[in-house]
């Protein structure tokens, strides 16, 4: 499938103002500072888009290269790993309380020093786990404390920490297993926005109180047989390599052959950049214990009601780049969504609930507008 190309977003007033005033089965009317914060966001976007065209060739002026620039990111990862050189990391996720958030910014050996990461790496392993073709540098803790990502972004190095319920059962392919308890298990892939990431939760599988059993896929009702074909294929797919965390093996797995010579510039892309452009509706989620009953309404509230905007508007352009079956496909697929997740809450909590169905479809219609298929992997 080709690559879509973002359009420039002066051409989006009608599909604000058609989202906008939608109301009913799926979803509500806007927030007052609605309008403001996508303003917000696709300002950010433009910026970005600004970015990755690059300078025009006759305005550049000489420029001395410095040494961060020619390094290659094999050369970025190996010097993290052998602690000569800082990286940041957080283990910031949607839905997270702000006040036990971790920041950190130094070597990596010096996490030690942080209480949330006391236990020391003792694996890695090389894989790409977003598809862009720069591979991500997983390290696992002892004692199954759980997961840092490493990802290359800029000429930095930003890790990524998931806890071992979070993040288990790596594959080649980028998928993991997840659970949330003994009765809610998933298989996701990871989706990298801004510093934050986020779970695809592509398989669910889910016991009600009562015994029954459901099964989904990308939030979908599926019967067993689908859900236990396309589990099938998660369990069929081999495990990453891990290696042990020692300066020879790091010399003998982070080489060339495993990373792209690309500079980061070269490989940013209009996706990710829409991708990062999302970062303001995960703000919204954070902190929700700590909120007065208020705040918490009205957070909530703007947060299902941008994920709704914001779906119906990638939903509006994917409509526009696709024809023929594809078209077809994606009319039904969605229609079949809104049936199952696109109702109006009826209790505040439910808003995030349902707010965080809506921003997982978002992503997904991202990557269908972009051509992006590394996250559709059960349907090959």
């Amino acid at each position: 499938m080709m690559k879509r190309k973002f359009p420039v977003f002066a051409t989006l007033l009608c599909i604000i103002l058609f989202a906008g005033c939608e109301k009913g089965t799926s979803g509500g009317l806007m927030n007052d500072n609605v309008d403001e914060q996508i303003s917000a966001r696709e300002s950010n976007i433009e910026s970005q888009q600004t970015f990755l065209a690059g300078v025009p060739e006759n305005t550049q002026e000489p420029s001395s290269q410095t040494d961060e620039e020619s390094e290659s990111i094999m050369e970025v990862f190996q010097l993290v790993l052998l602690n000569k050189r800082t990286f940041s990391c957080t283990d910031k996720v949607p839905g997270g309380d702000t006040n036990v958030i971790h920041e950190f910014n130094g070597l990596l050996h010096e996490m030690s020093n942080m209480d949330a990461y006391s236990e020391r790496v003792c694996r890695f392993a090389v894989v790409d786990m977003d598809g862009d073709s720069i591979p991500e540098v997983l390290l696992e803790l002892e004692d199954y404390m759980g997961y840092i990502t490493l990802r290359y972004v800029e000429g930095q190095i930003q890790g990524n920490f998931l806890g071992y319920r979070a993040m288990s059962s790596i594959k080649e392919n980028g998928t993991f297993g997840s659970e949330n308890s003994a009765f809610e298990t998933y298989v996701n892939k990871l989706y990298f926005i801004g510093d934050t990431v986020v779970a695809d939760r592509k398989i669910s599988w889910l016991m009600s109180n009562y015994d029954k059993m459901y099964y989904r896929i990308d939030d979908l009702s599926v019967g067993e047989e689908d859900y236990e074909r396309a589990n099938a294929m998660y369990e069929e797919c081999p495990e990453v390599e891990w290696h042990d965390y020692t300066e020879e093996e790091v010399n003998k797995f982070i080489v060339e052959d495993s990373f792209p010579t690309k500079t980061a510039k070269e490989t940013a892309n209009e996706r990710q950049a829409y991708l990062d452009s999302l970062s303001d509706l995960i703000d919204l989620t954070y902190d929700q214990t700590r909120k007065d009953t208020e705040e918490f309404q009205a957070d909530a509230k703007s947060y299902y009601d941008n994920c709704f905007h914001e779906m119906k508007r990638i939903y509006q352009l994917c409509q526009e780049s696709l024809t023929g079956e594809e078209l077809e496909t994606l009319i039904a697929e969605q229609q079949r969504w809104e049936e199952e997740n696109g109702i109006e809450p009826k209790e505040v909590i439910s808003y995030y609930e349902y707010g965080d169905k809506t921003f997982r479809r978002i992503l997904r219609l991202i990557n269908v507008y972009y051509g992006y298929e590394f996250y559709d992997w059960t349907h090959k």
